[in-house]
């Protein structure tokens, strides 16, 4: 029933012919680009970049993928066979980090290479004009997911529902809200001891990512009509806690897939007049859902 976070893997290969070489041959320059989640400037611009830096060094040749992951909002890390540096970028304008990130990509390229490194001080696209960027790690997703839950109990039916939700991000912190449709019963209907739920699950509450996993907790209110044998109305009162995941699918739209685990202080039953339970809420539902989100920024 719940939020998530998703991951965007862009593979960029760039090849182009570069000046004549002292040799009387071509430089050749090229390099396998990854980016892995949410950079604050677009993956095309670190391309462009990087390839300003090294499109004029001869003997320059890379086939080892450049691995570019963001680290939450504050943090980005770069990876080449097993050399790693982790780059802190909080409070930065968006082309500054772009500038940071593209020099240290460029000395991790060039360290195994027969290459003289850039000159110190030296910015090849000083004078490039940049799409400008917000930088904000801020973002919001809006999802719809069938979920199937169970109770522990043997009168516990199945419950079946459909679910809208909102998911607010701001870095590392959560925001989550959803409501629902759901239905349970014995599946005798017209027989003693018969019983039907429709029910409106209500939860809203925050949590937090744990890399591409949202984690969240939250109290949970279900206001339920219960018909068949008995006819009664109420609410449940309990809290819940979950576990959401998104994967990007196409465009802004996402995969979203959730597990968790509901707890009620109070339930409802029916009985037959001396005889055994035939129908009761849980007190924990166990619970997953599956479906379709649609990813937000500013």
């Amino acid at each position: 029933m719940h939020s998530w976070v998703a991951v965007l893997v862009c593979v960029v290969t760039f090849e182009e012919g570069g000046a004549p070489s002292p040799t009387g041959g071509t430089a050749e320059s090229r390099f396998h680009l990854v980016t892995i989640g949410e950079l604050p400037f677009p993956s095309g611009e670190l391309e462009r970049a990087i390839y300003a830096r090294v499109q004029r060094m001869d003997g320059f040749h890379r086939g080892a993928p450049l691995v570019v992951r963001a680290l939450g909002a504050n943090q980005i890390e770069l990876r080449l066979d097993d050399k790693r540096r982790i780059i802190a970028i909080g409070g930065q304008e968006s082309e500054s980090t772009l500038r940071m990130v593209a020099l240290n990509a460029t000395d991790l390229l060039l360290e195994e290479a027969d290459v003289p490194a850039p000159v110190p001080g030296h910015d090849p696209t000083a004078r490039t004009t940049f799409a400008r960027s917000t930088g904000s790690s801020s973002r919001a997703r809006v999802a719809v997911q069938p979920e199937l839950a169970h109770g522990l109990g043997n009168a516990e039916a199945t419950i079946y529902a459909v679910s809208a939700h909102v998911a607010v991000y701001w870095e590392a912190v959560l925001l989550h809200a959803a409501v629902g449709w759901s239905y349970s019963g014995t599946g005798h209907s017209g027989q003693l001891g018969d019983a039907e739920m429709n029910a409106w699950p209500i939860r809203a509450g925050a949590g937090v990512l744990l890399g591409p996993v949202g984690v969240a907790l939250e109290p949970v209110v279900v206001p339920y009509e219960l018909t068949g044998a008995t006819s009664h109305s109420g609410a449940l009162l309990g809290g819940g806690a979950n576990a959401t995941v998104a994967v990007a699918a196409l465009g802004r739209m996402q995969l979203v897939a959730s597990i968790g685990i509901d707890a009620f202080a109070n339930r409802t039953a029916v009985r037959v007049p001396g005889s055994q339970v035939t129908f009761a809420t849980p007190r924990f539902a166990p619970w997953l859902g599956l479906g379709l989100g649609w990813e937000m920024k500013p």
